[in-house]
């Protein structure tokens, strides 16, 4: 559990996967700094989607897209330079605090019949059970943990 502050900042970079429901957890809370690294285009269809599910401009003016300063045309390995001067800029000013945390939003998952690993942003096999999603490399896998959870749970 992470404690989000009016100190903390948050930056979303899933490189497009998952960047609204990422955006809509950050706006949830009271951070100082919300920024999404994206391109403007991609930028301006998450906050229209964002819109369109009911979020107020208010919030919406939260979000620092595309995230950090900007340095003009500039290469993909310069981006992480922007948004840590964005992050320095703001920290100088007193608006966020000083203590960095990563966290990490795992990108695949592991088949709990077969442990094979499975690419969740394309998996074509999935179920929900109790509220948490489960990913699966074939309908076998799928079709034998649906019948038995059980049997594939901790």
């Amino acid at each position: 559990e992470i404690l989000i502050d009016e100190a903390t900042s948050i930056v979303v970079a899933t490189q497009g996967h998952y960047d609204e429901p990422a955006l809509e957890a950050a706006l949830a809370t009271p951070a100082a700094y919300i920024g999404l690294v994206a391109s403007a285009r991609r930028a301006e269809t998450v906050l229209g989607y964002l819109r369109d599910r009911g979020l107020d401009q208010a919030q919406i003016d939260r979000v620092d897209a595309p995230a950090g300063i900007d340095l003009g045309r500039i290469e993909h390995r310069e981006i992480a330079v922007a948004v840590m001067a964005k992050l320095v800029q703001l920290r100088a000013a007193g608006a966020t605090g000083g203590v960095t945390e990563t966290v990490t939003i795992p990108t695949t998952a592991i088949d709990p019949v077969c442990d094979m690993e499975v690419e969740m942003a394309t998996a074509k096999f999935t179920t929900e059970l109790n509220g948490d999603m489960f990913y699966f490399c074939c309908p076998a896998c799928k079709s034998l943990f649906e019948k038995t959870p059980v049997d594939y749970l901790g």
